[in-house]
C-alpha cells in the first residue's frame, strides 16, 4: 500500500528510521535480575491466586456455614441423633450405581477364541511321538534305561506315568496302541476345549478309547492322549473387557430423591454406607483428609493457574505490568471462587443460579473480553469441581461465561447488559435440558427448578455486572464506558464551565472531538474515550480564557502586552492547569493522561518564532517554549494530538477548499510523525493512512462550499416581513 508520508525523526511501528542504523547503540540484554523485577507483579499475582483458590477449596474438608454442622461417621456407628434432610435433593448413588453395574458385568458372559486348527496340530504331533517311541522301542543297542531316559525328554512326557509300561507291550499291542491314540487325539481335540474344564475332558479320555484294547493297552493309550490334550478355546480378556465395561456403560446412574425435612437417619439405627453416602451428599457428613486428596488439590489448583499466567504474560503484556489490573482479575477469580464454595456443594439446583455471567461481562467491560473469556474457563472448571465433577454443571457455567465474554460489545446502555443476560439464560436452559431430559429417571419437580433458576440467572448476571462496574471501577481506579457516558453530558459542572466561560474553546473541542472519535473507530481504537478526553483536553483554559486566540472576542490580544517567553508559559499553563483541574473534579486517570500528553514536548511555534525574530538572530533557548510532555503514549492520545493540532490549522486557514484541507492534513501529520512525537505510542502506517481519511471526511463535511444567494434573495431576505392581518377600511371590506 502506498503511504503518503515519509519517516523523520521518530520511528513509528511498522517503519524504520533511516540511518538508525548507523547511530543508534547495540542494543543490551537486560540482566536478569531486571528481568525478574519486571516479572513480579505477574508471580506475586500467580503465587497469591494459587495460595488463595489452594485454601478455598481445600476448605471443602471443614463445615460449610451455609449448611448443618457435618457429622464423624462411619459404616457400623450406631446413630445418637434423628437427622433431617435441610433440602430438597436429588442425587446420584455412586454405591448403587456400582451394585448395578457390576451385576450387569457379571451377566456377560466371558469370550473365547477357537482354533480348530489346534487339532490337526496337536494329532500330527501325536504321530511323531509315537513314531519316536516305536524307533526307541526297536533299538536293541540301547538299554532299557537309557531308553527311559530319551522318551522322559519329550516335552509332552516328561512326568508321564505311562512311559514304562510303553516297554512292557509287545510290538502289535503297542502299534494298536499308537493308532488308538492318534485316533483319540484328533477326535477330542475337536471339542471346545477351555482352561476351565480341561481337566473334565483329560478325565473323560477312555471314554473314548476302543473297547479292544486290553486293560494294559488302555492304561498307555489313555496317558498318552492326555499328554497331547490342550485347551483350543482360549479366552480373549481384551474383548471380554471390553464388552463388560460396555455393558456397565448401559447402566443408567441410580438416583435417590431426598425430601426437606425427610429423616435421612433415624436414632438407633446402624449405619450403611448408603446412609454415609446419602449424609455426604446433604453436606452432613466431614470427610477424612487423606493426603492423595491433597496432592489431587494442589495439582488441580496448578493446572487452572499456570496456564492463565502464561496467557497473561504472553498475550496481555500491557496488563501484567498494573498491579491494580492484576489485583483486580485476582480479586474476581478467588472471590468468585470462594462464593462458589459456599453455593455449590452439597447442593443439586442452586448452583445453577451461580451468576458466573456477570463475572465475564464485568471483565469483559474493565478489561476486555479475551481475558473475561480465559477468567470463564478456568471459574467453569472450578465450580465443575467443587459440584463433585459434574460435567453439567461445568458446561453450563462454561457456556454461560462465555456469552458473557463474547456478546458484551458496547455497554454504552444499561439494557444491553440486559440484553446479554437474556441470552445467558436462554443458554443455560438450554445446556441443562440438554443433559437432564435424556435421563430415564427424569425428576419433572427438578427440571422445572433449574428452569426456573437457569432463567433467573440471565437477570441476575445482569444485574450484578452492572453494580459490579460502578463499585470494582472506583475502587480499582480503571475507566469504565458508564463513566465516560457521565463525563459526556453537557450538564457535567466542568464541561458546562468550560461552555460558560470559554466559548470558543468549547466549540473547539466539540469538533476536535467529532475528528478524533472518527478516526478511533477508524483504527478500532476506544472511540469514546478519545471523545471525551477531547471534550476535556483544554479544561485549562478555563483560568485565563483571554490568553487563547479562540476567546478573544473583542478582538484585543493580550499577548501583545507580554514578552513572548512569558506568552508562552501562560499558553503552555493551560495543560498543568488542566491537570490540576481534572483531578479536583475527579476526572478519571486515563482523561488525566490524555490532557498532559496532547501536545507532546512540542515547542509553541508562534511565540518561540516571535521570540528568535525579536532575538535578531541571536540563539533562544527552546526549552522555555517547550510543553513538558510526555509524548502521546496510547492510540488515542496520539489522535487527541493530531486531532487537536489539526482542527485548529484548518480553522486558521482561509482556504478551506477540499484540496487545501487534504493538504493542511497531510502537512500536519507529517510534521507531527518526522518531529517524534508519536514514537512511543502504537499507530503504524496503516493506522496513519485510515486516520488521514477519517479526518478528510469530517473537515470536507463542517466545511462544505455553500451556495451564494442572487441579490433578489438577498434583498427579500431583507425586507420586513408582511403584516399577517390588515385592519379593515369599510364596512364592505368586512363582510360577514
Amino acid at each position: 500500500m502506498s503511504v503518503p508520508f515519509s519517516v523523520g525523526a521518530g520511528p513509528v511501528s511498522g517503519a524504520e528510521t533511516p540511518g538508525a542504523s548507523q547511530n543508534a547503540r547495540p542494543l543490551q540484554p537486560p540482566s536478569l535480575l531486571a528481568f525478574w523485577r519486571e516479572r513480579i507483579p505477574l508471580v506475586v499475582f500467580g503465587l497469591g491466586v494459587a495460595i488463595s483458590l489452594g485454601l478455598i477449596l481445600a476448605s471443602q474438608f471443614l463445615p460449610n456455614p451455609l449448611q448443618p454442622a457435618p457429622a464423624v461417621l462411619k459404616v457400623g456407628d450406631v446413630a445418637r441423633q434423628t437427622i433431617r434432610s435441610p433440602q430438597r435433593l436429588t442425587y446420584t448413588s455412586q454405591i448403587r450405581t456400582l451394585e448395578v453395574q457390576k451385576q450387569a458385568m457379571e451377566a456377560v458372559a466371558d469370550v473365547y477364541d477357537y482354533n480348530p486348527g489346534l487339532a490337526f496340530q496337536q494329532k500330527t504331533r501325536a504321530t511323531y511321538v509315537c513314531n519316536y517311541i516305536t524307533f526307541v522301542r526297536d533299538d536293541r543297542n540301547v538299554t532299557l534305561e537309557r531308553k527311559i531316559e530319551d522318551i522322559q525328554r519329550i516335552p509332552e512326557l516328561t512326568n508321564s506315568p505311562v512311559i514304562t509300561a510303553v516297554f512292557q507291550l509287545d510290538s502289535r499291542a503297542w502299534q494298536e496302541v499308537v493308532t488308538e491314540t492318534v485316533r483319540v487325539v484328533d477326535e477330542v481335540m475337536r471339542e471346545h476345549i477351555r482352561k476351565t474344564n480341561l481337566a473334565d475332558v483329560k478325565a473323560e479320555v477312555p471314554k473314548h478309547l476302543s473297547q479292544s484294547l486290553s486293560k494294559e493297552q488302555a492304561t498307555v493309550a489313555a496317558g498318552l492322549v492326555r499328554s497331547f490334550i490342550k485347551e483350543n478355546d482360549i479366552l480373549d480378556p481384551l474383548e471380554t473387557s471390553r464388552r463388560k465395561r460396555e455393558a456397565a456403560s448401559l447402566v443408567d446412574p441410580v438416583r435417590f430423591t431426598v425430601e426437606k425435612d425427610e429423616v435421612v437417619i433415624r436414632e438407633g439405627n446402624v449405619l450403611t454406607a448408603l446412609d454415609l453416602e446419602r449424609l455426604q451428599a446433604l453436606g452432613l457428613l466431614r470427610q477424612t483428609v487423606v493426603w492423595p486428596d491433597l496432592v489431587g488439590l494442589a495439582l488441580f489448583v496448578l493446572a487452572v493457574v499456570l496456564p492463565l499466567v502464561i496467557y497473561l504474560y504472553t498475550f496481555q503484556p500491557t496488563l501484567w505490568p498494573s498491579p491494580r489490573r492484576l489485583l483486580l482479575v485476582g480479586v474476581v477469580i478467588v472471590g468468585t471462587a470462594a462464593l462458589a464454595r459456599l453455593i455449590v456443594p452439597g447442593h443439586s439446583t442452586l448452583p445453577y443460579l451461580f451468576p458466573l455471567a456477570a463475572v465475564t461481562m464485568l471483565l469483559t467491560a474493565l478489561l476486555g473480553g479475551e481475558l473475561a473469556l480465559v477468567v470463564a474457563v478456568i471459574l467453569s472448571l472450578i465450580i465443575g469441581y467443587l459440584g463433585g465433577d459434574s460435567l453439567a454443571l461445568t458446561v453450563t457455567m462454561l457456556v454461560a461465561g462465555a456469552i458473557g465474554a463474547l456478546s458484551l460489545r458496547r455497554v454504552e446502555r444499561l439494557s444491553n447488559f440486559f440484553q446479554v443476560g437474556l441470552l445467558v439464560a436462554l443458554a443455560n436452559l438450554g445446556v441443562a435440558m440438554a443433559f437432564r431430559l435424556p435421563d430415564r429417571n427424569l425428576d419433572l419437580l427438578g427440571v422445572a427448578q433449574i428452569a426456573g433458576l437457569s432463567l433467573g440467572n440471565g437477570l441476575l448476571s445482569a444485574a450484578l455486572a452492572i453494580a459490579g462496574l460502578f463499585v470494582l471501577g472506583n475502587v480499582f481506579g480503571l475507566t469504565t464506558t458508564l463513566q465516560l457516558l457521565e463525563l459526556a453530558h453537557p450538564a457535567q459542572p466542568l464541561f458546562r464551565r468550560l461552555l460558560l466561560e470559554a466559548p470558543g474553546t468549547y466549540h473547539h473541542s466539540v469538533l476536535v472531538s467529532n475528528l478524533a472519535e472518527r478516526a478511533a473507530e477508524a483504527i478500532a481504537a476506544d472511540s469514546l474515550l478519545v471523545r471525551v478526553a477531547a471534550y476535556y483536553h483544554d479544561i485549562g483554559k478555563v483560568l485565563r480564557p483571554y490568553f487563547f486566540i479562540e476567546n478573544q472576542l473583542n478582538g484585543n490580544n493580550i499577548h501583545d502586552q507580554l514578552e513572548h517567553q512569558a506568552s508562552a508559559q501562560a499558553i503552555i499553563a493551560h495543560v498543568s492547569d488542566g491537570i490540576a483541574l481534572a483531578r479536583k473534579y475527579g476526572l478519571p486517570q486515563k482523561i488525566v493522561d490524555l490532557i498532559a500528553q496532547h501536545h507532546g514536548t512540542q515547542v509553541t511555534g508562534f511565540f518561540y518564532a516571535k521570540a528568535c525574530e525579536a532575538q535578531k538572530g541571536n540563539p533562544v533557548d527552546p526549552a522555555a517554549f517547550r510543553y513538558p510532555g510526555p509524548k502521546p503514549q496510547s492510540r488515542e492520545a496520539a489522535l487527541l494530538m493530531l486531532a487537536d493540532s489539526l482542527e485548529a490549522t484548518v480553522r486558521a486557514n482561509k482556504d478551506h477548499s477540499p484540496e487545501a484541507i487534504e493538504r493542511l492534513i497531510r502537512e500536519t501529520m507529517q510534521a507531527k510523525l518526522s518531529s517524534g512525537q508519536l514514537d512511543e505510542c502504537d499507530l503504524t502506517l496503516r493506522d496513519l493512512e485510515r486516520i488521514r481519511q477519517a479526518f478528510g471526511d469530517v473537515l470536507q463535511g463542517v466545511y462544505h462550499p455553500r451556495l451564494a444567494y442572487p441579490p433578489a434573495a438577498q434583498a427579500a431576505l431583507a425586507a420586513p416581513p408582511p403584516a399577517l392581518l390588515e385592519q379593515p377600511t369599510s364596512p364592505a371590506a368586512n363582510p360577514r
